[in-house]
């Protein structure tokens, strides 16, 4: 299966062919009024698993200001796993953004009266916002990437803040109080671990992962020092990362290696749940961070 996130012939695609099918496509639209009464709210986000766990924070507030509107989520293959994670959403529909006549049908598959495009540059999800059965459409204005054109109301999304703090802009603009953490319904582990333990997430994802690399050599020295601590160490990653986490295991000193497990590659439901209950989680994305489980 081609890879959605960080696929640089997508990305290609995405800029070259996308930008000028905004610009058309979006130039005879009139922007709409504001709808007078809203019953249902559309979360447009098809990729992206970390910012979709961003989002589920501004889901979370949403209900506050529109207690009887239903959330329906609009994801993609990568991120459909965690959206039906976030508590408050009501629906979750697939969209196949590698065939646009396909995601269009999805999109337009669920009438809304308000649809939050969450793309920070995808010109895919623009369109497909442009071209949904919303009454009233709400993206990014990011600069560079001329994909605003067809929302009805454009956001400034600003490099200078972190990407929380953008989504909670979205959202501002309808009236939110948007304050709430990132927070997902974890499901239960089917084999719990014995000991308390750290996660260590290694690999970085996306088109610019490499200089996001931490040295193996303070991976290891880390490792050992949590071990030290009294700490189990399990490693994370997707299907490709399984392999650089053997790599990574081998190296560790011969009296913690068998308090070492790897589960790259496994569902991100069983990922969410190993976290929940995590004591430490240690990611060159997030630094380090308590995370609120059963060992908290």
């Amino acid at each position: 299966m081609i890879r959605e996130r960080g696929n640089p012939a997508l990305h290609c695609l995405d800029r070259y062919a996308g930008i000028p099918a905004v610009a058309v496509l979006s130039g005879t639209k009139r922007k709409r009024p504001f709808p007078s009464r809203i019953e249902n709210i559309g979360l447009l986000k098809t990729a992206g698993i970390g910012d979709t766990v961003l989002l589920s924070g501004v889901v979370s507030d949403l209900p506050r200001a529109f207690p009887d509107a239903s959330m329906i989520m609009f994801c993609g293959h990568d991120n459909i796993e965690i959206a039906g994670m976030i508590e408050g959403v009501s629906h979750v529909v697939k969209v196949p953004v590698r065939n646009l006549g396909q995601g269009w049908k999805a999109v337009r598959s669920n009438p809304v009266d308000v649809l939050l495009d969450f793309g920070q540059w995808s010109r895919t999800e623009a369109l497909l916002a442009r071209f949904s059965r919303a009454k009233f459409t709400i993206g990014f204005r990011t600069r560079g990437q001329h994909r605003h054109y067809g929302h009805d109301l454009a956001v400034e999304h600003s490099s200078q803040v972190h990407e929380m703090e953008n989504y909670r802009q979205l959202v501002r603009v309808l009236g939110v109080e948007a304050v709430s953490h990132p927070a997902l319904r974890a499901p239960e582990m089917a084999q719990p671990l014995a000991r308390e333990y750290a996660v260590l997430h290694l690999w970085p994802g996306g088109i610019r992962s490499e200089p996001k690399h931490w040295p193996v050599g303070n991976w290891l020295r880390l490792a050992e020092d949590l071990a030290r601590w009294g700490l189990d160490l399990v490693l994370t990653g997707g299907p490709p990362d399984r392999a650089r986490n053997e790599e990574l295991m081998t190296a560790v000193g011969p009296k913690i290696r068998h308090r070492v497990r790897n589960v790259a590659g496994v569902s991100l439901a069983e990922t969410c749940a190993i976290l929940a209950r995590a004591r430490l989680l240690v990611s060159v994305n997030t630094g380090v961070m308590h995370i609120g489980g059963a060992r908290r």
